[in-house]
């Protein structure tokens, strides 16, 4: 083999190997979900532009509700904590009365609103108890920077 020979094969071998490296790296980055930014962006416009809380569950992936005996309620979507999903631990919340939080905190998986939250509880019944319970487990607020 001649040395220009060896030379296109290697250069064409570092060119492959370049390219599947980089459709690597943009697949996990997809995998992994957006930002936490991108991720409280995208879930409060979802939130935001439901009109119920079965409106929120039927068109939201993994969105959950607590209905509280006052007839109130909250929904939401949590990224589990345990994940390795870029925006993991941040759980994006709306309520009855029309407020969109965010909170950063111990998402215990998937599925973690309502699962966590049983509606029988003696705690739980409005939404100052659930949003004050989230600030005993150590849930703190989350603003997007501006």
């Amino acid at each position: 083999m001649s040395k220009q020979t060896a030379t296109y094969l290697l250069s064409g071998a570092g060119i492959a190997v370049l390219g599947c490296a980089g459709v690597v790296l943009w697949r996990v980055s997809e995998w992994r979900g957006p930002t936490q930014d991108e991720f409280v962006r995208q879930t409060s416009v979802a939130l935001e532009a439901t009109n119920s809380a079965e409106e929120a569950e039927a068109t939201i992936a993994d969105c959950g509700t607590v209905h509280f005996p006052s007839g109130e309620w909250v929904t939401g979507v949590g990224v589990n904590s345990h994940s390795s999903k870029r925006a993991k631990g941040t759980l994006v919340l709306r309520d009855s009365r029309g407020q969109v939080k965010s909170f950063v905190g111990h998402v215990c998986g998937r599925r973690w609103m309502p699962g966590y939250f049983p509606t029988n509880h003696r705690d739980f019944t409005n939404l100052e108890a659930f949003y004050a319970f989230l600030k005993e487990w150590g849930f703190e607020p989350y603003a997007l920077p501006e």
